[in-house]
């Protein structure tokens, strides 16, 4: 193996070498009817369609970073996946890129950029459409582009090896030089390229040129030391060495980076990528939290849709929904603060599936086999912006036959804690500690230990298919972690560091999978002369189809609801926000109690919940689901928000279609409930 690494580097030194390469072209994303102009300048002719069928769609394009640095991973003992990390850190940078353009408009006095007053989401009167356009000193640090804003954050967004802030700030600082020596090659090979929105172009063609040399006078040499650096024969035989070119790598490019002639860019930033940026401030200083559930997604991301053979008849998502999904996301004026996805991410709990939602979630294009063409867009939600939780599909762990089993590949590859509860707050980083924040109760509701695979047990099965639960233990946990924290009077960020809050300017909500109320059917009133079909319907089929529905029901339920809603009671939670039935509704829970033993509540600062309201999300991609969609929250304090379903109706196994605004509704968590809510309330407590 370390031959084969060797030989590869040697290839990748001699190609570098030799012949710098073309830029890898430019492409035009144009959103109405999701077409794409073909790259006008490419290393290799386009492929054909022969050759782009079967192959997996990636999402981003990890080019800037090449694989080397993989290697500098390993030097520095980073455990997870170096290709995630890729992504992860191009990704940071052009999100970083994006609002240095947009801080560079807003620093500008020209105002017809956006007219004050201007309604959100409204083309500027001037009609300038043009992109914004960075110049910078020396690569990407400039006035317009501050290389120490990217580096922060980058270190606030990813976390290279939990726990050592000064290896994160190396490894960032060499992934920073190695992204600026493949521009340089990109520019010294043509005049320009673009990836992502974001064209790179020469600041100076005398000084981009030079810029160059030092990819090859100077990395050049360090990198064929690398190569050679082959492990002794007594290597298998002795403790593992470090290889010592990888190490003379690393010095030789911050070396580099203080001989190296000064080349500077010019960015240009699409102005779609901007236009959300520069909306106009909203009325109140509220929150946005977009919920999506049930994406069934597999490591196929153009998938159009089908049963899976394994495991066994699980449905897929479909790529039409992912992109009518997304790009319905990515038109949210104002763009949403923070994400929340409640489960069943993947439809087989497979690794390559889950490395799929993370890309998806987190990133804001999608290309295909060819790199340079958009196909669709991401969710784009960076680390410090989502919550992910498993569903029952999360653990089925790519086996032959569906059932819940003891698996956290979900947790692995997301990087998301393995024990529950964990509670996590949110506020926009912008607010003062006395700005109202949103508090995150996040649990598995997944059975713990799956079935049991010894011998087949039919009743077993069943209940590993899609059953839930919370045990006792964590129901105890959530209560003592919900009043500690709210004594102390803060909480961890989602996506890292400290949020102090004021418990009384707290919105609590509950995320888990699993449905701990049904929802509410109005009774059918007989008719008043049935008809022979009528009466027929009512002997046979009735009854055949209520057993099927309470048959069906019965498996997915969460075993012990009313235990976790008096939890999340005595937590003075809210909102409670789940899926897994894949279709849409919202439902006020009360508590019933004997008014005199009131019981204290876990944190008395913030009291018990009397009234609670749940919400089911619908699911957002599956393909053969008679609708898909997902919900917008908008917090205006920490009394008043706002709740809108978008979706698309799915007719006759037609295709997914544009996702429109179906529902909106108002609710104040002060008030009491409407006589509405009360007729269709779940009940659950002992009088």
């Amino acid at each position: 193996m370390p031959r084969v690494i060797c030989r590869c580097l040697k290839l990748v030194i001699q190609k570098t070498a030799e012949v710098l390469p073309a830029p890898a072209g430019n492409f035009q994303n144009v959103t109405s009817g999701w077409t794409q102009e073909k790259a006008k300048a490419t290393i290799r002719p386009q492929p054909t369609l022969d050759e782009l069928e079967g192959l997996r769609m990636y999402v981003t394009n990890t080019d800037l970073l090449p694989p080397l640095f993989d290697q500098v991973l390993d030097y520095f003992e980073v455990k997870r996946s170096g290709t995630l990390f890729r992504e992860d850190i191009v990704k940071g940078i052009e999100n970083g890129i994006v609002h240095a353009a947009a801080m560079y408009c807003r620093a500008q006095t020209s105002n017809a950029l956006r007219p004050q007053g201007a309604p959100l989401g409204q083309t500027p009167v001037s009609g300038n459409l043009e992109p914004v356009s960075l110049r910078t000193e020396d690569r990407l640090s400039g006035s317009d582009l501050s290389r120490a804003a990217l580096v922060q954050q980058l270190q606030s967004n990813v976390e290279l090896t939990q726990g050592n802030p000064t290896i994160d700030t190396t490894l960032i600082e060499i992934a920073l030089l190695l992204i600026e020596a493949q521009i340089d090659l990109r520019l010294q090979g043509g005049a320009s390229f673009k990836i992502a929105g974001i064209e790179f172009s020469r600041g100076s063609d005398e000084k981009t040129a030079n810029g160059a040399d030092w990819c090859r006078s100077i990395l050049a040499p360090a990198m064929r030391g690398a190569a050679d650096d082959k492990p002794s024969v007594w290597s298998a035989f002795a403790k593992k060495r470090k290889p010592a070119g990888i190490r003379v790598l690393v010095d030789t490019i911050q070396l580099s980076a203080t001989l190296r002639t000064a080349a500077p860019y010019r960015i240009t930033v699409d102005r779609h990528l901007v236009e959300p940026l520069l909306a106009a401030p909203r009325a109140h200083d509220g929150i946005r939290l977009l919920h999506v559930s049930d994406l069934h997604l597999i490591a196929e991301l153009d998938e159009a849709g089908r049963k899976l053979v394994k495991p066994l008849l699980t449905p897929t998502h479909s790529f039409e929904a992912a992109r009518y999904v997304a790009s319905a996301v990515a038109s949210l004026q104002p763009r949403y603060d923070a994400l929340v996805a409640t489960g069943d991410l993947t439809t087989d709990g497979a690794r390559g599936s889950f490395e799929t939602v993370l890309q998806y979630v987190q990133s804001g294009s999608i290309t295909g086999a060819n790199p340079m063409r958009i196909a669709a867009y991401g969710l784009n939600a960076s680390r410090s912006q989502r919550i992910l939780l498993p569903g029952n599909h999360d653990r089925y762990a790519k086996q032959d036959f569906p059932g819940q089993r003891l698996d956290f590949t979900c947790e692995e590859v997301l990087q998301t804690p393995r024990l529950y509860p964990y509670l996590l707050g949110y506020r926009p980083h912008d607010r003062g500690d006395d700005s109202f924040a949103l508090l995150f109760l996040v649990f598995d509701s997944n059975l713990q230990a799956g079935r049991d695979g010894s011998r087949f047990n039919a009743k077993a099965w069943l209940r590993a298919l899609a059953k839930g639960d919370v045990k006792d233990a964590e129901l105890t946990e959530a209560r003592r972690l919900m009043k500690a924290t709210v004594e102390a009077g803060e909480v961890e960020r989602i996506g890292g560091g400290t949020l102090k809050f004021d418990p009384l300017k707290t919105i609590r909500i509950a995320l888990l999978h699993h449905h701990p109320v049904t929802k509410f059917v109005l009774p059918q009133p007989a008719s008043a002369a049935p008809t022979l079909g009528e009466r027929l319907k009512a002997l046979v089929f009735d009854p055949v189809e209520k057993y099927t529905a309470e048959k069906t029901a019965a498996n997915m339920a969460m075993e012990n609801s009313d235990a976790f809603l008096e939890c999340c009671s005595d937590c003075g939670v809210q909102l409670i926000l789940f899926g897994h039935q894949h279709y849409p509704y919202q439902r006020l829970v009360t508590r019933l109690s004997d008014p005199g033993s009131a019981a204290p509540a876990t944190a008395p600062m913030v009291g018990r919940s009397e009234h609670m309201r749940a919400f089911c999300c619908p699911t957002a991609l599956q393909y053969d689901a008679p609708a898909n969609g997902f919900y917008v929250f908008d917090f205006l304090s920490e009394n008043q928000f706002e709740w809108t379903m978008y979706g698309s109706h799915r007719v006759g196994g037609q295709l997914a279609g544009p996702m429109k605004q179906l529902q909106q509704r108002s609710f104040d968590l002060s008030a009491e409930p409407t006589p509405e809510e009360l007729d269709q309330q779940y009940r659950f407590g002992a009088v």
